[in-house]
């Protein structure tokens, strides 16, 4: 019973904290902001004080979130396929991506209409970041499979490029899990460029490339 009470506490601070950031008067009176711009609260349960700040940062957009402002927009994308590996001529074809922040700017939801061997397709993803495990993520689904795939990574701070791993099966190949590297670079303000490369045949071997370039 103590177990469950201290879930529904959790529970309704969650929901309080989430009214709060909606309203600024109500989060300077109700989580009582500090000078330094941090949330505070009352600790429920037992939690000690070290243990709800933890639990309230892992709540708020942080810095890393500000960074991913890079992706919001409209974008017309150029996207590259090479079926029979980097050293052959790539296929290209034409789409739109819309991102736009979601859920009090803690992610980022695109929404792209492209094609993909000819056939008409479309895509939506999630990207965010987990203040928890201190990870970018992704989520993506396509018109084109039945596959949810997700992705987490870190960005590189000297360069700026977000580099992300995850697993993707192979139908054709009767392979399950195959794993995939995606690096987001940012040429400039108004491009990025996705890759995408299949560490089973090996670092560098590149499948996949989408450039984005801002319509203004």
């Amino acid at each position: 019973m103590k177990y469950l009470s201290h879930i529904f506490s959790i529970l309704l601070l969650a929901a309080t904290v989430t009214q709060a950031q909606s309203d600024p008067h109500q989060q300077k009176a109700k989580a009582g902001a500090n000078p330094h711009g941090e949330m505070t609260m009352e600790s429920p349960g037992g939690m000690t004080p070290k243990q709800m700040k933890q639990y309230l940062n892992s709540l708020i957009p942080g810095k890393h979130h500000k960074f991913l402002a890079k992706f919001v927009g409209d974008w017309k994308t150029i996207t590259r396929i090479w079926m029979t590996g980097p050293d052959s001529l790539p296929t290209e074809s034409e789409g739109t991506t819309s991102a736009k922040w979601i859920l009090g700017n803690r992610f980022v939801e695109f929404t792209t209409t492209g094609q993909m061997m000819g056939q008409p397709m479309d895509e939506i993803m999630l990207l965010g970041y987990d203040n928890y495990r201190n990870l970018y993520t992704a989520s993506y689904a396509s018109s084109m499979g039945t596959a949810l795939l997700s992705m987490t990574g870190q960005r590189n701070p000297k360069t700026g490029n977000i580099t992300l791993y995850g697993e993707m099966d192979e139908p054709m190949l009767s392979v399950t899990g195959r794993m995939v590297k995606y690096i987001y670079s940012f040429p400039d303000d108004d491009t990025i460029k996705l890759e995408l490369m299949d560490l089973h045949a090996g670092d560098d071997y590149k499948v996949i490339e989408v450039e984005f370039k801002r319509v203004k």
